[in-house]
């Protein structure tokens, strides 16, 4: 990059032609021109136009210190001419610039967008995981009052029993029938304890929402008696002052 006194014009002035040697481009450091208005695309001269460059501004100089309007023009013609291969050369660098630039602007975005997917992916499988614990560990607590409190056995559902006849090495009459009807008798009991444990379960889940219910409705007693417990004393307050002013006035 130039110095700060040897700069002559930001790219954009000088590809728009809006620096001339009447109405010149007054980029300082990082600023924006007043012409450009826009610090993203307002850029010094890159290195590569060096010599170009330094042409430029060497008729520049000796335009503002020419003594009489002769070498004035002169210098003024020499300047215009050795602009058109500086504003053609960085007309096609600027134009390639932008691109660059809009094509790194588009990838930061799409990383941007990128990691606030990761985090708010990362954020719901936390809320999740604990949701799923706090669940379970309210099924325990609830499973462990309703053992306490006898409404829920503390013990497996009983699975579906299954009972397979054994061939009998003694022949006794009528035995064939006296298995069967101890089958079928086995397999009610077993379908029975199998409804009794399906009931204490829809039972155990009823009662996980009256607990559920009441926790609510506690709440809202306590909310309601905290406000309560603020008026009294705010109303206690105020007497308190009243009497104070009687007192005062006595």
């Amino acid at each position: 990059m130039a110095a700060k006194g040897e700069f002559l014009a930001c790219v954009p002035c000088i590809v728009a032609g809006s620096h001339t040697l009447d109405n010149r481009c007054h980029k300082r450091g990082n600023l924006a021109c007043a012409l450009c208005q826009n610090s993203q695309e307002c850029t010094e001269i890159p290195k590569e136009f060096e010599k170009k460059k330094n042409a430029v501004l060497l008729m520049q100089k000796e335009y503002d210190a020419a003594l009489n309007e002769f070498v004035k023009e002169s210098c003024k013609e020499e300047f215009d001419m050795l602009m058109v291969p500086l504003q053609k050369g960085l007309k096609d660098w600027f134009s390639e610039e932008l691109g660059r630039r809009e094509e790194m602007e588009k990838r930061r975005q799409e990383e941007e967008v990128r990691r606030q997917v990761e985090a708010q992916k990362a954020r719901e499988a936390e809320e999740k995981a604990l949701e799923e614990k706090r669940l379970k560990e309210h099924e325990e607590y609830l499973r462990e009052y309703l053992v306490t409190h006898k409404v829920l056995e503390d013990k497996v559902p009983p699975q579906r029993i299954a009972v397979t006849p054994q061939p009998l090495s003694v022949k006794v009459e009528g035995i064939e029938n006296l298995l069967e009807r101890l089958v079928r008798s086995q397999e009610t009991m077993a379908a029975a304890m199998q409804r009794h444990a399906e009931a204490a379960i829809q039972n155990s889940e009823c009662w996980a929402k009256w607990f559920e219910l009441e926790n609510q409705k506690r709440k809202r007693d306590d909310d309601a008696a905290d406000l309560n417990d603020e008026a009294r004393r705010e109303v206690a307050e105020e007497q308190n002052e009243g009497g104070d002013d009687m007192d005062m006035q006595q």
